[in-house]
Order: structure tokens, then sequence, then C-alpha cells
């Protein structure tokens, strides 16, 4: 299995010190080009894709073990990838073996402000979660990002995960008009007004939260990280892929 190159930019410090803060992340990271090839992968989507567990590198291309899912993450892709696209998606992709499904974002990234004039080669980030990835809940983190009741949080949980407010109801013997009341709350704390809307946001703020490979964060710690530096960091980081990648480029065609 040809495995992901992970250089952003080969003699750039700082593109290096980047690309050594995303091999901390305890998610794995992947970036692709308009072509849907990997252009990127840290760490962590190294040693997920290595089992080839329901989600491979083949060929410099992501494949995907089922069909279904495998169309659903083309389209997905395919959105990201569109010319002013502005939000990703979300969806589960199965594994081989008996462990839980990936959660799977993908997203546009936005070219850096000094190319904002000129043509850039699409590029998208997807980044992939399991249940054993969070040495803090997502719920907690939500809850202290927006400052979510736990029955907030569990049903942004929820969301976030692809489920529907009738299976979540089920599972939590709750009404779904309880739910309906927990969703409008949300949309009021999230600055969202449609449930499209919210999932794109949550994915966003959490999906850039450091969850250090090997630490655990004290309560504290994801308290004190408000939305607005929750943002910054998303932008920050997929801007600072772009510039390395966009480098890159340049270097092989020079």
């Amino acid at each position: 299995m040809m495995m992901p190159p992970r250089s952003l930019a080969a003699e750039d410090g700082k593109h290096r010190l980047h690309e050594a803060a995303l091999d901390a992340l305890a998610i794995a990271v992947i970036v692709i080009d308009q072509d849907k090839r990997v252009v990127y992968s840290n760490r962590a989507a190294a040693d997920l894709l290595r089992p080839a567990d329901g989600l491979a590198l083949v060929n410099g291309r992501l494949e995907v073990a089922l069909s279904a899912e495998r169309n659903l993450l083309h389209r997905l892709l395919d959105q990201a990838l569109a010319p002013m696209a502005a939000c990703g998606g979300l969806m589960h992709i199965s594994r081989s073996s008996e462990g839980r499904p990936y959660v799977v974002h993908t997203s546009p990234i936005p070219p850096p402000a000094e190319c904002q004039n000129q043509h850039r080669p699409a590029l998208a980030m997807i980044v992939v979660s399991t249940p054993e990835t969070h040495s803090v809940e997502p719920e907690a983190i939500l809850a202290s990002l927006y400052e979510l009741t736990p029955a907030q949080a569990r049903l942004a949980r929820g969301l976030l995960d692809g489920e529907t407010l009738e299976t979540l109801s089920r599972r939590a013997s709750v009404s779904r008009n309880t739910l309906r009341a927990h969703l409008v709350q949300l949309f009021a704390k999230t600055d969202t007004h449609r449930q499209a809307e919210l999932v794109c946001r949550l994915m966003r703020d959490l999906q850039m939260i450091p969850l250090v490979r090997c630490h655990s964060v004290a309560p504290e710690t994801s308290t004190s990280i408000s939305r607005s530096r929750s943002r910054v960091i998303h932008s920050s980081m997929a801007r600072e892929l772009a510039n390395g990648l966009t480098d890159q480029r340049r270097m092989r065609t020079g």
C-alpha cells in the first residue's frame, strides 16, 4: 500500500512547524487536491490508513470498502472542492473490523488572503475520528464552547454523528418535542438557523480543537477555549496548509 506524502514544503521551517503541530493531533487530517489525490496526511492519518480497516490509501487516493459509502464520500468531496464552497459534510465509514464506524468530516480549505484574486487549485480537508480518538468527550467540549446543558450537548453530539431526531428520541426515551426545544436552544447559542447550518458550525469548531496524542485535557483547559478562538484555530491551520501545498507545487514546477 502506498503511503501518503507527508511534507508540506521541503525546506520551509514554518511549514515544518505546522506539520509537527498537526502530527501532535490525535485526529486524522488528510488533504486532497482537485483530482482527489492525497497530498498530505498527518501521523494519525497514516496510522489510521495503514491497516486498511474500511478506509485505505490505494494509488494515492482514498478507497472506501463499501460502495454506497464510497459514493457518498465522493459526493461530499465534490461539494468541498467546488468553487466558493463554504461548508463540507459529515458521514460514517464502516470498518472491516468490529470497531465502531469512523466519523468523517469533509471541509473546503479556503485560499490564503494573498491568493484570493488568483487561481489556486482546489484543496479539501478530511478529518477522520474514531470513538477511541478523544481523550475528552465531545459533549464536554461542545458544552464548554457553547455553554450547553448536558441534554443540549448530547443532542449536538448525536447530530454530529449523523443521527436523526427520531432515532435520538427512541434511544434516549425523550419526546421529539423535547428534542426540538433543545434544538431551538442550540440554534440560539450557536447563531445558526437550520440543522444543516448547525452541524456545519459544530463540525468546524470541534474538528480542530487540539486533541493531543497521548495526553488528556484537564476540564479547565477545555472551558477556556472560546468560540472565536476555535474558529481562528480552524481557519489558520487550513490556510497554512493551503500556503504550504501551493508553495510545494511551485517548487515542483519551477
